[in-house]
């Protein structure tokens, strides 16, 4: 009987993994293509009976969702989300994936309690395996059903072109111990990537395709009026998170509230090997926050940072007219009105070319007007366009540099298009067909 209960409940988790977007070919190498699809939508007497049951067993399902890692913030949505007096889905509704996501989650819970009853029957260590089962099985439900209509944190990431290096910073956000984000990629009018929401079906993607090449700030904007998210989170398609940086960043955004957290960084050199970008350098990037020292030498990694998408509302978008400079300007508007705040720890892996031109801060003659720009906006005065290395050896700066946490071990970040060796045309491919 359980495993009868457990297969009706994974059943929901794909028919709510599908009305939230994720269709049957993007399940190819998940669990859920070995299920059959759900029921159809519940008529009203079986709608009104399981507002009935959720009601009655709400501590049960909650304790689990408890357990299983999510804030009672989130719970609490998703109580209003499906405990609504709303007759079952017939079409007319405005939002058809939301309310066809609402029964799907309903129904799940239905079996949730079935399979609470059959727990209560067991004894011993099997009984208690299978609550620790039951826990995964409903944190991915959760994930499923609520998080595709509103997440807690967009993660915006413009990208052009470097599949391989967007690939390992999907990678980086499957690891994340926070998993209720969606994930907006803005391809600034490069190679198609759709592909990449099949090779990582559990993530919440969305793919914005620019027309004509905007340049990263515009795409940045772009991503903006698509976010759903009560926070925003900025990263790069070639920068890389460690597991528990959304973790971290949620935790301080919350325990001294503040409206903006920025964390530390190792810079990291890259070669490539194959589909992988090997380290070959590191060099940790730790300074404190001082806002007046922030006016001579921005210290501020744009990526990994964590904001409340209402600061937007205030200050508007990333200055696209700053080009080189957006995140510098991005931080002295933000911090001229709201509270910020730096974590001391190295959560944050940014990519950084050094000889080869690739990363933008690379060529100081391209960079002189957008310093000149950002200096006459915010009244800083004469600002040197020295090579970055250089600027990090002056007293100045040197004096700013702080303790912080070492968290990554220097393994590079392997990812799945690295390992099945797609064809960034058609990655389910195999080479030679």
């Amino acid at each position: 009987m359980f495993r009868q209960n457990l297969i009706s409940l994974l059943r929901s988790c794909r028919n709510a993994f599908s009305t939230a977007g994720l269709k049957s070919d993007k399940m190819r190498s998940s669990q859920y293509l070995t299920l059959t699809p759900g029921d159809d939508p519940m008529d009203d007497n079986q709608w009104a009976e399981s507002i009935g049951l959720l009601r009655e067993h709400e501590p049960i399902w909650t304790n689990v969702l408890v357990e299983s890692g999510f804030s009672l913030e989130r719970i609490q949505f998703l109580i209003d989300l499906v405990g609504s007096e709303q007759t079952a889905y017939d079409g007319r509704a405005d939002s058809g994936v939301e309310e066809e996501t609402r029964t799907s989650f309903m129904k799940s819970l239905r079996h949730l309690i079935r399979i609470e009853h059959d727990l209560q029957q067991m004894d011993g260590n099997s009984g208690e395996a299978l609550t620790a089962g039951k826990n995964e099985i409903v944190r991915d439900l959760f994930l499923r059903s609520c998080h595709w209509i509103k997440p807690l944190i967009s993660v915006i990431t413009p990208t052009y072109n470097r599949p391989a290096a967007l690939c390992e910073m999907l990678e980086c956000l499957v690891r994340q111990t926070v998993i209720d984000f969606e994930c907006i990629i803005v391809n600034d009018a490069g190679d198609s990537v759709d592909w990449v929401k099949r090779r990582y079906p559990e993530l919440n993607i969305t793919i914005l395709d620019q027309p004509v090449n905007g340049k990263h700030t515009r795409a940045r904007n772009v991503g903006l009026t698509a976010a759903k998210g009560t926070y925003i989170l900025l990263c790069d398609d070639d920068d890389l998170l460690m597991p528990d940086h959304m973790k971290r960043m949620l935790e301080a955004l919350m325990e001294d509230p503040c409206d903006l957290v920025y964390c530390d960084a190792e810079i990291v050199e890259y070669e490539l090997r194959g589909n992988t970008r090997m380290p070959k350098s590191r060099l940790l990037f730790a300074y404190d926050s001082d806002l007046q020292a922030m006016r001579k030498f921005s210290t501020f990694i744009p990526s990994g940072c964590l904001y409340r998408m209402e600061i937007h509302q205030v200050i508007g978008a990333f200055d696209e007219d700053i080009y080189h400079y957006w995140d510098w300007d991005f931080f002295l508007r933000v911090s001229a009105l709201f509270k910020v705040k730096r974590v001391p720890a190295a959560s944050v892996l940014y990519a950084f070319a050094s000889s080869n031109g690739e990363n933008l801060s690379a060529d100081a003659d391209q960079m002189r007007p957008f310093l000149d720009k950002l200096s006459a906006k915010h009244d800083l005065g004469w600002l040197p366009t020295k090579n970055f290395y250089l600027l990090l050896e002056e007293e100045g700066v040197k004096m700013r540099r702080s303790n912080t946490e070492v968290l990554w071990d220097g393994t590079p970040t392997v990812s799945r298009y690295e390992l099945h060796r797609v064809s960034p045309v058609d990655p389910f491919r195999r080479p030679g067909k």
